[in-house]
């Protein structure tokens, strides 16, 4: 299953093999071994995928799935992944993750209480 998961978490990533490998600081060869279901990777590089790709080591040995979705349907893997590319492109440190975390709440926050305020009658 790690070999199906992989591969549907690099396409939906739009990334080639050989961008994942540069990634997680392997050659292009391992990643074509995962995905063909030749090679495993070692528990910690496993860890590795499933971090840079924000999903579980469960859900990468097929143990899991993602049963959350987002509004447009997306499941919440891609999303994360998606938050996590967009870290990763921008340096964002952990503070600095932290901190966007904490002004969204506020958003969400405000946003919810215009709707209760126009909400009543």
């Amino acid at each position: 299953m790690f070999d199906t998961r992989l591969k549907e978490l690099r396409t939906g990533a739009g990334l080639t093999q050989a961008q994942l490998a540069k990634q997680l600081g392997v050659t292009q060869s391992t990643i074509g071994n995962w995905e063909s279901g030749c090679r495993v990777p070692r528990t910690e590089t496993a860890r590795k995928v499933a971090a840079f790709f924000g999903v579980s080591t469960d859900y990468l040995l097929g143990e899991d799935s993602p049963v959350s979705f987002g509004p447009d349907g997306e499941s919440m893997p891609d999303i994360y992944f998606r938050l996590a590319q967009g870290a990763k492109a921008l340096d964002l440190t952990q503070h600095d993750v932290d901190l966007l975390l904490g002004i969204a709440r506020e958003i969400k926050d405000k946003e919810k209480k215009f709707k209760e305020r126009n909400e009543r009658p």
